[in-house]
């Protein structure tokens, strides 16, 4: 088993990595099912976002946390495109990485005064 084999069967622990949810890139199977990698993709390019062009985010916006849990909750129960599901990832994501960006910057700031 190459490098590519150990680190597939060590991302199986976080990712089912079925072949049929799942990108491939010139044949080869990503590591994560499409899901994972949106959420992935999203979480790391929301913090990135956040900390470099956002002072904070605003609270009205966990409304689309919770649509985007919603949403991903209810393409269980329908059958769904591996872009679909991509997409889904994506918002899961974003909404994650700027909930706990926002709450980091706040542990931050009171450490700096306490």
């Amino acid at each position: 088993m190459g490098i590519y084999g150990k680190i597939f069967k060590l991302m199986s622990v976080f990712c089912h990595q079925r072949p049929d949810r799942s990108f491939y890139f010139f044949h080869v199977q990503f590591l994560l099912c499409a899901r994972c990698t949106g959420l992935v993709v999203g979480f790391f390019v929301s913090i990135i976002i956040h900390h470099f062009l956002l002072k904070s985010w605003p609270k009205m916006y966990s409304f689309f946390f919770l649509i985007s849990v919603l949403l991903n909750g209810l393409s269980l129960f329908i059958e769904t495109s591996n872009l679909e599901r991509f997409i889904l990832g994506i918002l899961l994501g974003s909404s994650t990485g700027f909930l706990m960006s926002d709450h980091i910057k706040i542990i931050k700031k009171e450490l700096k005064y306490a």
